[in-house]
């Protein structure tokens, strides 16, 4: 994490110096479908992923350079829900619902042109708590129950992130954005305590796979950002990016 914002630092002191620069503050927020991929889990035909979603808002700064690039910082939280139905050959059925919640900061570069946006960056996860359901016909031979499962998982890990999105309504200095964003873990999300690198571990334990999958955290969905840019204290604008509504 120190080396990546110190290579932006760096990128942002570089370019600075060779063009207009101005700023924007913003709250976000929206709703995503969550899932824990899972390729033993994925590949079982006795097991359903249904369908799951969670919420993120927060906030963000942005470092913008000329008219198309800018820099951006994000905190927030999230929470990313993921629900399983196992089946058995004898009919039997039993669900598995985790339910987690992360403090998120987000360092990503985005791209403007013609009022709309596409962005790439990496992400840096806490959990903050993590909770396990177990309903129905659930196996003798389950080693996690019901409760906190939060010491099963990493305290935290790293994402990529890429989205796009557009400019809805804008005045000048208000602004209102529409976007699709994607994030995926390049980390495994099981710790040593949840058995990572055993077939039998975490969250699949009453399965007996042959060898051990990763879990990797995913969220797809639709983000809405609020924005107020204060370029007008530094300098005047190269140009407006265009929104489909403007007052």
């Amino acid at each position: 994490m120190i080396r990546t914002g110190i290579l932006m630092a760096f990128l942002l002191v570089s370019v600075m110096s060779h063009a207009q620069v101005w700023f924007d503050f913003g709250l976000k927020g929206g709703g995503n479908s969550t899932m824990l991929v899972n390729n033993n889990i994925f590949n079982d035909k006795l097991v359903v992923h249904e369908f799951s979603f969670g919420n993120a808002y927060g906030f963000r700064m942005g470092t913008n350079i000329g008219s198309f690039s800018e820099f951006t910082f994000e905190y927030g939280v999230q929470s990313i829900n993921q629900r399983w139905r196992m089946n058995d050959d004898q009919g039997n059925k039993f669900w598995r619902d985790i339910d987690m919640g992360t403090r998120n900061i987000g360092l990503l570069y985005r791209l403007h042109k013609n009022g709309t946006y596409s962005e790439i960056g990496y992400e840096f996860s806490k959990v903050q708590s993590a909770m396990l359901e177990n309903s129905g016909d659930t196996p003798n031979d389950l080693l996690y129950g019901s409760g906190n499962i939060q010491d099963l998982l990493n305290p935290n890990y790293q994402s990529l992130l890429f989205g796009f999105g557009l400019y809805v309504i804008g005045n000048g200095n208000l602004s209102v954005i529409m976007g699709f964003r994607a994030a995926y873990s390049l980390k495994d999300v099981i710790s040593e305590a949840g058995g990572a690198g055993s077939p039998d571990a975490f969250p699949s334990e009453y399965a007996n796979y042959d060898s051990y999958a990763e879990t990797h955290p995913l969220t797809i969905g639709l983000s809405f950002e609020i924005n107020y840019d204060i370029g007008y204290l530094v300098s005047p604008h190269c140009e407006t990016r265009n929104a489909f509504i403007l007052f």
